[in-house]
Formats: structure tokens, C-alpha cells, sequence
């Protein structure tokens, strides 16, 4: 799985790999590299220099885009998330589709 944020938002990613339970790394290959672990459907970290865990995913969350892989035989080494997947993606959601501020 590869593409661009601008294409395949997020959000989308991270409910495919959920739905279908899959272990791995989501790399985002920004200026500033950033990365999600993913462990059998579940979203356990999330890193995007210099912030780690829920702050590093709302970041990767708001790149308009950037080249992005899933590398299925990566294993997530830490884990900095401790909400629930489901609660994960309805706020992601909820600050992709909110209108921008002036």
C-alpha cells in the first residue's frame, strides 16, 4: 500500500489497516519523516519528529500531503497511543472535515 495523503487521506489509511487487522509501519516520507505503528488493526504509536504518540498523529493527520508506504513487515517498537483505535479515527475524522480558521 503506497500513495500520496492528497489522495488517500489518513484517516482512510488507518481504517483499512484496522478493518483488515494488519501489523505494520505506516512510513510518511514528509520533509520531516514521521511513521505509525500499526498492531494487528490497532494504531500503537506515532511519530513525527519532534512529537511522539496522539500530538504526532494529529500533525501527520494535517499534512495536506506527502508520499506515504505501509511496510507490512515492519513491527511497531513502542507504543505511545493508549486510546482506542475507534476513538482514534473519529477524532482524526472530526479534524479532517472541520473548516479551516481564518
Amino acid at each position: 500500500l503506497r500513495g500520496n495523503l492528497a489522495e488517500f487521506p489518513l484517516v482512510g489509511i488507518l481504517q483499512l489497516l484496522s478493518k483488515d487487522k494488519k501489523t505494520g509501519v505506516v512510513r510518511i516520507l514528509d520533509q520531516h519523516a514521521g511513521s505509525i505503528g500499526v498492531l494487528n488493526g490497532v494504531v500503537v504509536d506515532a511519530a513525527y519528529h519532534p512529537s511522539r504518540g496522539d500530538h504526532a498523529l494529529s500533525l501527520l493527520n494535517s499534512l495536506p500531503a506527502a508520499p506515504f508506504e505501509f511496510d507490512g513487515k515492519a513491527k511497531p517498537l513502542e507504543t505511545t497511543i493508549h486510546r482506542s483505535t475507534h476513538e482514534l479515527l473519529l477524532t482524526l475524522h472530526d479534524h479532517s472535515t472541520a473548516p479551516s480558521k481564518p
